[in-house]
C-alpha cells in the first residue's frame, strides 16, 4: 500500500499541493474560527470540509478521554488554558489537508483490510489474546463513536499517514542539527556537593594552649615576608653629563 501511495503522492505536484494547503491554513484557518457559527464550516481544503460541530464533538471527546486517564474532570476553560483547543484545531487542519489530498489522488482501502487491522489492535484483545468485539464496543461507547465512524476515521488516518509518509520519506535533517540534537540528548553532568550541618559547624572557643600550638605549626602563615632594601648609585655618563661644566 505504501508503495502505491508513494507513487501517487511522492511527486512534486502533490508536495506543492499539500504545502500550499498547509500554508494557507496557517495564515487564515485559526483566525476564521473566531468568526464562525456552529452550523458553519470551520476548516475547508478544496472539497473537504470540517464543521464547527465536528470540532465541538472532538473537543468534548478529548475532555472525556482526559478525564478517564487522569481520574478527574477537566473543564473546557482549563483545557483552553492548557492549549488543547489549539492543538485540536491544528490536528483538524492537518486531517482536512490530508483527506483532500487522498480524495484528489483517488486513494482508498478495502473494508476487509480495515476490519483485519482493527482485529489485530491489542487494546481490543480479550484474555485469550483474540479479538473481543465487546471490548471494541465498550471503547466506542466511552469515546462517543459509532462503529461506522470509527472505521471511517481509521481508514482516513491510514490513508493520510500514508500520504504524509510518502511525502516526507526522503526528507533528511541537516547533519549539524543531528549532531547537536544527539549531543543534547546524550549529555551528562557530574555533580559534587558538601553538606554543612549548622550544629556540627559550631566549634568551641579555643584556649591559649591550642592557639599557641596552632601558631607554632603554621608560623609561616602569620609571618610578614622578609624584605631587603638596596640603594644604588648609578654613575653613568647620561646621569652626570648635565652636572659637568667644561671651561673654554
Amino acid at each position: 500500500m505504501l508503495t502505491a501511495l508513494r507513487s501517487k503522492s511522492g511527486g512534486i505536484v502533490a508536495k506543492i499541493f499539500i504545502g500550499l494547503l498547509a500554508f494557507s491554513f496557517a495564515i487564515w484557518g485559526i483566525g476564521d474560527m473566531l468568526r464562525v457559527k456552529p452550523q458553519d464550516t470551520l476548516v475547508s481544503a478544496g472539497d473537504t470540509t470540517i464543521s464547527v460541530q465536528t470540532y465541538s464533538d472532538r473537543f468534548r471527546q478529548m475532555l472525556q478521554q482526559l478525564a478517564q486517564r487522569t481520574g478527574r474532570g477537566i473543564s473546557p476553560d482549563e483545557a483552553r488554558q492548557m492549549g488543547l483547543d489549539r492543538q485540536l484545531l491544528i490536528q483538524l487542519i492537518r486531517e482536512a489537508v490530508l483527506k483532500e489530498a487522498v480524495r484528489r489522488m483517488n486513494l482508498s482501502l478495502p473494508d476487509d483490510f480495515i476490519a483485519e487491522r482493527i482485529k489485530r489492535m491489542p487494546q481490543f484483545a480479550g484474555p485469550d489474546g483474540r479479538f473481543d468485539k465487546q471490548r471494541l464496543q465498550q471503547a466506542l461507547f466511552s469515546a462517543g463513536l459509532s462503529e461506522a465512524q470509527f472505521i471511517a476515521e481509521e481508514r482516513s488516518a491510514l490513508l493520510g499517514n500514508g500520504v504524509m509518509a510518502a511525502v516526507t520519506a526522503e526528507m533528511r535533517a541537516p547533519k549539524t542539527l543531528l549532531e547537536q540534537a544527539y549531543a543534547w540528548r546524550n549529555q551528562t553532568r557530574d555533580a559534587a556537593f558538601v553538606e554543612i550541618v549548622a550544629d556540627a559547624a559550631r566549634l568551641p572557643a579555643p584556649d591559649e594552649a591550642t592557639l599557641k600550638k596552632f601558631y607554632e605549626e603554621n608560623r609561616q602563615a602569620f609571618s610578614e615576608p622578609e624584605r631587603r632594601v638596596i640603594k644604588v648609585l648609578a654613575l653613568t655618563p647620561a646621569n652626570v653629563l648635565d652636572k659637568v661644566k667644561v671651561s673654554d
